[in-house]
Formats: structure tokens, sequence, C-alpha cells
């Protein structure tokens, strides 16, 4: 789940497109990838950036619901849902869970984390290497635009990301992760914006965690 959940700028609508979205070729998209730098280059802008959305999680057995919220600068990161939380100064990462109150440090480490490019400040940059992703051709109606982007590889945990654009203000509005066996993670963004976010956010203060667990996995 922690992997997932560090895709936060991602959304939940009902969306009424036209056609089936399979138009993959084996070069990705020239108006797609314009599109995709324009909106990177607005939230590049921001100096913090900070989120409330909702997540959707559906299998063939089941359907779970959760409420979030995210806050990013750089590279730092703080993302908390159902209670648990997920946060990096850039430095270490610290990984809560609620229901048995414990906290795994490890560090932060982009060289060794296979899971790097699922970072908030790497979403929106996976499509730049075709050698491991291609991306399609935009597909519009009037008011929104979705663009998928599929992985070269089958050896990932999904097949398949959704993201979708508000056109009127250039905002990310869905983004869905397609899974294998029928597993699918939907995220609705409630609000988005811009704010200043003090350094102490994207460290896990334990004295608000009374008899929280600590395992620290990091190398001495």
């Amino acid at each position: 789940m922690e992997k997932l959940m560090l895709l936060f700028l991602m959304c939940c609508s009902s969306l009424a497109f036209a056609q089936k979205y399979e138009a993959f070729s084996e070069q990705s998209d020239s108006d797609s990838k314009k599109i995709l730098n324009n909106l990177r280059a607005k939230y590049e802008a921001y100096k913090g950036l900070r989120a409330r959305y909702s997540l959707v999680i559906r299998s063939s057995e089941k359907e779970e619901k959760q409420q979030g919220e995210v806050m990013q600068q750089g590279n730092k990161y703080r993302i908390e849902y159902g209670g648990n939380l997920l946060v990096s100064d850039g430095e270490t990462v610290w990984t809560y869970t609620k229901s048995i109150n414990e906290v795994q440090i490890n560090t932060y480490s982009p060289e060794e984390n296979e899971d790097e490019w699922l970072s908030p400040d790497k979403i929106l940059k996976v499509y730049e290497n075709e050698d491991d992703f291609l991306v399609s051709p935009p597909l519009e109606n009037d008011s929104e635009c979705a663009i998928e982007m599929k992985p070269r590889s089958e050896d990932t945990e999904f097949f398949k990301i959704r993201i979708t654009i508000s056109k009127a203000n250039n905002e990310l509005r869905q983004v869905i992760i397609f899974g294998h066996h029928n597993l699918r993670y939907t995220f609705d963004i409630e609000e988005i914006k811009s704010a200043s976010i003090a350094s102490a956010y994207f460290k896990f203060d334990k004295s608000k965690y009374p008899g929280v667990e600590e395992i620290d996995l990091r190398e001495d």
C-alpha cells in the first residue's frame, strides 16, 4: 500500500469519454508529452504543495474507501491516510501503521529504492524514459483530458496508469492505477494548492504517538 500511496496527486471521478482507451504505439505521443510538461511546470513552480484526496481501492471481492492529505516540498513529503503516515525529510523515511502503533524507519535512498519513481516529485516524469514507459495520445471531452502511461516491463505491480487533467485550470483531476488481478486504485483530489510548509512536518514526531514501537531498519 505504501508504494501506491506515493502516487499522491490523484483523483477519482466518473468520466464519460467516448471510446475505450488503449491507444498505445511503440513511441510516446508528442501531444500528450506537451500536456504533461505543462502540468508538471505548474506544480514545479509551487514552493510547496498541499492536497486533500480520497482513495477507492477496488478488487473482485471488495471495495475500500479512504481519505488522506499530502504535503510535498522538493523531495520531502508527508502523506496521511486513515491514521497512518508516510513521511520523509529527504534523508529518512518513516512509515507509521496505526493499527499496531508501529513506525518503521528507513534511509531515503533514491538509487536503491525501486519505488522512487512513485514519489510525489517523480509521478509526472515517468513518461520521459521511453525505455520504461509508453504514453498514449490524449483522449478529450469538453472539460477534461486523459492520458495513459504503460510500463514496457511486465514485471510491475500494475499494467497501466491513467491521469486526467482539467482543461479549465490545468490541474490534475484523476489518477487511476490499474493493477493485476482486477485490482484498481483510484485517487480523487478534493483540493490542491501551493503552500509554504515548515520542515517539522517532514519528520516523524513520536511524542504525538504515545507508546509507539520504533523499528529502525537503517544500517549503522
